[in-house]
């Protein structure tokens, strides 16, 4: 069983050369920040605190330890108010969702295993200054992660992400399962209707769940991942969407949309967000596909409608929201598919109108996570790589979401 282990830094600002931005103490409208800790360093997911300050939950490296996850907690301007805190033991950890709940705050993502390569489901329950309250870690001998949790109205987390190894010669499953705010395992269970899947985000469906991701191999051999849908729950069948055609795609967040009633039917709305690697050629592209899903015996999760996006020859989200009427999403366009500048992309619910917001030097961010503020504007966190580090960043946009 490999140790967990508590463990404190000194938090280090450090400002990036390549910066056209200046920010003071006395800006609370907007600011940029940085924060490392003398190598790599990558922002993940971002959310506002009650007291008007915000809380990143990110992943470093530390000399001697490997890769750690971390939070940082800020006031309203950005500016640390306490030490990192850092997750994980002696392997190496990632973070990948990060929810607030009833206790706090709950990470997900995965733990390595100790003497060996392989991964393990790590999820670590913190108060609201950060302390760790319970940590758990399960999975078979493969790897196992978890992408995405939400809370439910009783308070339990549920959790999706893959397995390795559940007898299907290991090929990736989707995993799912119910946890109580106390850390025990009340239900899970493999789900495999196709060669190899993920899933990347979950979303409450009526008294189901939605799943969005991807599946990759088929019967005549191709190895493209496709984004991939499936509707149900741990004690119904589950069920995937009527168009699984999009090739090199994958699904990465949905958004819940406003339920309709047809023919005393109800029929559940949700927006997906996808990215998408363009064939024979070295792009990528955003796009967005609505979801309808009929409550009644027969629900079928069915696509309705497709929007592509990107200005420039490569676009990638790493996380969408709703707000109102509009449908925001934050990652990253220019260089490659993982740096350029950190981008703000909204639209409207169905897809149309879509405005850009692109921060940075086309060549050394991306954007992972963001939230709303107190204030109706927006923060973003994510990477600003140099030559020989990368450090945490942490962007306040305005109501306007200019800088």
């Amino acid at each position: 069983m490999k140790r967990i282990i508590p463990f404190t830094i000194l938090l280090t600002a450090v400002l990036s050369s390549c910066d056209n931005y200046e920010a003071s103490d006395l800006q609370k409208e907007t600011f940029i920040k940085y924060y490392g800790v003398n190598s790599v360093n990558k922002g993940m997911r971002v959310l506002s605190t009650d007291d008007d300050g915000y809380i990143i939950m990110g992943n470093i490296d530390i000399t001697g330890r490997g890769k750690e996850i971390c939070t940082i907690e800020t006031d309203e301007f950005g500016n640390a108010i306490r030490p990192v805190k850092t997750y994980g033991g002696i392997s190496d950890d990632y973070g990948y969702a990060f929810r607030a709940n009833s206790s706090g705050y709950i990470i997900a993502g995965s733990t390595g295993q100790e003497d060996s390569e392989f991964k393990d489901i790590f999820l670590v329950q913190i108060d609201d200054a950060g302390d760790t309250l319970w940590t758990k870690r399960f999975g078979n001998p493969s790897d196992d992660e978890v992408y995405d949790v939400l809370v439910n109205d009783n308070g339990n987390l549920i959790i999706t992400g893959y397995s390795d190894n559940t007898g299907a010669g290991y090929k990736r499953d989707i995993f799912l399962a119910e946890i109580s705010p106390e850390g025990i395992t009340e239900k899970h269970e493999y789900i495999n209707l196709s060669e190899d899947q993920e899933a990347y985000a979950i979303a409450q469906a009526g008294d189901k769940y939605l799943l969005a991701g991807y599946t990759r191999g088929k019967p005549d051999g191709t190895t493209t991942s496709n984004a991939y849908l499936i509707y149900g729950g741990f004690s119904s069948p589950w069920v995937p969407t009527n168009d699984t055609s999009d090739g090199n795609s994958i699904a990465v967040s949905i958004i819940i949309g406003e339920p309709e009633i047809q023919n005393s039917d109800t029929i559940l709305n949700f927006t997906v967000t996808c990215n998408e690697d363009l064939a024979n050629l070295d792009q990528s592209q955003v796009y967005l596909r609505g979801v309808e899903v009929e409550i009644n015996e027969d629900d079928v999760p069915v696509m309705t409608w497709k929007k592509a996006f990107g200005e420039r020859q490569n676009c990638r989200i790493g996380l969408a929201m709703r707000r109102n009427n509009e449908i925001f999403m934050v990652g990253n366009s220019g260089f490659d598919s993982e740096f350029g500048d950190m981008m703000l992309l909204r639209t409207s619910l169905d897809g149309n109108a879509p405005a850009y917001l692109y921060l940075g030097d086309d060549e050394s961010y991306t954007g992972n996570g963001f939230d709303f503020t107190f204030d109706g504007g927006f923060i973003l966190t994510g990477t600003n790589k140099t030559s020989e580090i990368s450090v945490i960043t942490l962007i306040k946009l305005n109501s306007e979401g200019s800088l």
